[in-house]
């Protein structure tokens, strides 16, 4: 967790209260960047995450270009089933 700035007189400085939780998302990505520089991933992981990524990657670009078949498709069913006597 991010220390507040305390100034002279004693109290913490006034500031919006996002800045503690974007400065601490902010230093916990440059911890995880340092660590991976120092110890880099091995290739393995490398072309694991790589192939996941193109593979969603794919079906990503064959459902915008020609769309997703109709035998996939859920129908939408209503939000109240009637109630049948």
């Amino acid at each position: 967790m991010v220390a507040h700035a305390v100034s002279t007189f004693g109290w913490k400085q006034a500031g919006p209260a996002y800045y503690d939780r974007a400065m601490d998302i902010f230093f916990r990505l440059m911890l995880r960047m340092a660590y991976w520089v120092r110890r880099p991933p091995s290739k393995s992981w490398l072309v694991a995450v790589g192939t996941a990524i193109a593979i969603s990657a794919v079906i990503v670009i064959i459902e915008h270009t020609i769309g997703w078949p109709d035998w996939a498709k859920v129908d939408r069913l209503p939000r109240f089933p009637a109630v049948t006597r």
